[in-house]
């Protein structure tokens, strides 16, 4: 649930924000308009690679943790090196597109069951999706406090290091029952 939501948050606000990040780091509307095209296609590319290998893995703890930390690169870069923004574009569509595959993959290979499956399905979606979709109005209110995109980013730099720790747990090889999870809650 909090890797998902964590995902989502970060793609979210890369999506609605990224025209006005590049557009600050003084690139004109169209490029900016360009590289969010790039950002949408780059989302797509780690699903020709995760969806046939993930269930293969012995655990999904390192894609999970490079797939963080490709994001924080993402989002450093543009910080650092807005100039480069292509690159950095690249390496946040990958690990975002890819946390997503790899946050559904979850769903289904960490129940015993299609029954537990839908059960997890349903709980991490709604509240991982209802965190998500605060991303962008917080990110938006902090770029407005701060009256720049240094703390905002920072921030989500600093999420996607906390998606990579939740993600390590959540990777580990082993499978989960709802009715044992409603039992301790």
């Amino acid at each position: 649930t909090v890797f998902l939501g964590l995902d989502c948050f970060l793609y979210y606000v890369g999506v609605s924000w990224l025209p006005a990040i590049l557009e600050d780091a003084h690139f004109t509307q169209e490029q900016a308009g360009s590289m969010h095209g790039v950002l949408l296609l780059s989302t797509a590319l780690p699903g020709l690679l995760l969806i046939p290998l993930a269930p293969r893995m012995k655990d999904q703890r390192h894609a999970a943790c490079l797939l963080s930390l490709s994001i924080m690169v993402g989002l450093l870069g543009l910080l650092l090196l807005p100039a480069y923004a292509v690159i950095w574009i690249l390496f946040f569509g990958f690990g975002a597109g890819g946390g997503l595959i790899l946050a559904l993959s979850f769903l289904s290979l960490r129940t015993v069951d299609s029954v537990d499956a839908a059960s997890l399905s349903g709980l991490s979606q709604a509240f991982g999706y209802l965190l998500a979709a605060s991303g962008p109005a917080m990110v938006g209110f902090l770029h407005d406090i701060s009256g720049g995109w240094g703390p905002p980013l920072v921030l989500c730099a600093i999420l996607s290091v906390v998606m990579a720790a939740v993600g390590l747990m959540a990777g580990r090889n082993r499978q989960i029952s709802v009715d044992r999870l409603a039992a301790t809650v």
